[in-house]
């Protein structure tokens, strides 16, 4: 059973990676199924503020930007970042953005959060094994994909 979340205040803000947890596999190609494109839009209604937090390099960064502009829903906020990890990584942007909550399918940046007291939502990966064992030993719930995040955090939204 998924661990209860406190409730948030309006303008919580959600980062949200790229690669693996918004953009997965349809059909054997990268690509945003559209339920998470629908889980996006019902962050946004509950009240949380989306950020899409992306660690990449400068190819991939337009590459995915380029992809961001043909989709349905957009991000209440963009943010690249050159390292996973340490200085200048997801977890220093996420704490001088005051961001919230993390949702990552990379267990180092997940274990990285959880270290310094963020409130994590990590993304199940076949080619990470450990880390699902970890996560339950720690209490933390991991998540099938960002569909199942996002129906779990619009629950648990403002009363």
């Amino acid at each position: 059973m998924a661990k209860k979340l406190p409730r948030h205040k309006d303008g919580t803000k959600v980062a949200i990676d790229w690669h693996g947890t918004f953009e997965t596999k349809v059909n054997g190609r990268d690509g945003v199924p559209s339920s998470h494109v629908r889980g996006l839009w019902d962050l946004q209604e509950a009240g949380y503020r989306t950020v899409l937090l992306s660690f990449c390099g400068p190819r991939r960064e337009k590459e995915v930007k380029e992809k961001l502009s043909y989709l349905p829903c957009r991000f209440q906020e963009t943010m690249f970042t050159r390292s996973r990890t340490g200085w200048g990584g997801k977890v220093e942007l996420r704490k001088a953005q005051g961001i919230n909550i993390l949702v990552d399918d990379n267990a180092e940046i997940i274990y990285e959060a959880w270290q310094h007291g963020m409130e994590v939502m990590p993304i199940k990966t076949p080619w990470c094994y450990w880390s699902s064992k970890w996560y339950s030993e720690q209490g933390i719930h991991a998540y099938e994909s960002f569909e199942e995040v996002a129906e779990h955090l619009a629950k648990f939204s403002f009363p």
